[in-house]
């Protein structure tokens, strides 16, 4: 089972450029991908991670996620993985959905060997024609991983910690849900 962590502030993300109630929306259609994993017993549990005073009190209560506040996306991600139900975890910036392949690979990638080793990268789908022609060149956006490779990882954003931890990409990708 995966424990998620929903980060609001990651560059990569569209949502922090954006107000208030579009930022909850962002939350909210980012974590509405994610209840297919939820109903076939993949995803146990959620956390939003977001600047204090972010409003998204009503998102998490209402989703039934914890809410980590933080002035900081690494000690924001700290916060959420200390309370981290599972040891696999999966990091989704905010504003992006999941694919339907999506489920599968996970189940695969824990099934079969664990992240142990091998964290997996989900990257954005492809906005421009060179991200077309090279797909890997698309900015990560979420990251499958053990919660203490990434407790140790350093840098300041999925980008970082994708590079940092030697994240294989995944096959399916994320679209912008904003």
């Amino acid at each position: 089972m995966l424990s998620v962590v929903v980060l609001g502030f990651d560059v990569a993300a569209p949502i922090a450029r954006i107000d208030e109630s579009r930022r909850r929306e962002g939350f909210a259609r980012s974590l509405a991908s994610l209840v297919e994993g939820v109903a076939d017993g993949l995803i146990a549990d959620a956390t939003l991670v977001e600047r204090p005073g972010a409003g998204l009190e009503p998102v998490a209560d209402e989703a039934g996620c914890r809410l980590a506040e933080a002035d900081g996306l690494p000690e924001g991600l700290r916060v959420a993985l200390l309370g981290a139900r599972y040891p696999d975890v999966f990091v989704l910036a905010a504003g992006f959905a999941v694919e339907r392949g999506f489920f599968e690979e996970a189940h695969d990638a824990l099934a079969f060997g664990g992240l142990q080793n091998a964290p997996r990268a989900l990257r954005a789908e492809p906005q421009s024609l060179l991200s077309r022609l090279a797909p890997s060149l698309a900015p990560p956006v979420g990251l499958l991983a053990r919660w203490d490779a990434l407790a140790e990882a350093s840098g300041a954003d999925l980008k970082a910690w994708t590079r940092r931890l030697h994240a294989r990409g995944l096959a399916s990708l994320a679209r912008r849900c904003l």
